[in-house]
């Protein structure tokens, strides 16, 4: 099995920690089905994963700091779930990681640097949940510098990122002075 695809469909469960055990499996893709539980963190020895898309899901928990051992994930699009928690640092070591989706989730706290300086990745948040309202946001008190950030409308404007980042569908505002 090369796939395992079922959009829009009446699917409902759990994602099985048994998939970690397909190793050629290149793409999951179970957008708008009624999949509900947490992330496994057995999938990250799926050696052939390439794409991860579970839009608009029941997934909960948090983002699994296994998964910074997938090497072949070039595009992770957990997009209107119900995640939470803060966006693992060690996710930058995943050497073809392109583009993350998290819009409209729980997250707290700020994007890693990790994130931010790496030049291959692409990374879509929308903090109007609760990102700077969680006692990680503190971590983010550091120097502030102007980097990429991709917008949830696709376009790219900058940003401070060493700062709680507060976004919506048309905007991007940050807690720095006018002169960064």
């Amino acid at each position: 099995m090369r796939s395992a695809s079922c959009q829009r469909g009446g699917i409902t469960g759990t994602l099985p920690e048994s998939w970690g055990k397909l190793r050629k499996v290149r793409t999951i893709n179970l957008a708008y089905t009624g999949i509900s539980g947490t992330l496994p963190a057995s999938w990250s020895v799926m050696e052939a994963l390439e794409e991860i898309t579970l839009l608009n899901t029941r997934i909960t928990g948090t983002l699994p700091e296994a998964w910074s051992d997938m090497r072949n994930v070039r595009r992770i699009n957990l997009q209107r779930c119900n995640l939470s928690g803060s966006l693992p640092e060690s996710w930058a070591r995943m050497p073809s990681l392109q583009r993350v989706d998290l819009h409209e989730n729980h997250f707290c706290g700020c994007v890693p640097e990790t994130w931010i300086t790496s030049p291959r990745l692409l990374v879509g948040v929308d903090s109007r949940h609760h990102m700077a309202n969680c006692s990680t946001a503190e971590a983010c008190a550091q120097p502030a510098r102007r980097v990429p950030v991709v917008s949830t409308l696709g376009s790219t404007t900058t940003a401070a990122p060493a700062m709680p980042l507060q976004m919506n569908t048309t905007a991007l505002s940050s807690t720095t002075s006018p002169s960064q």
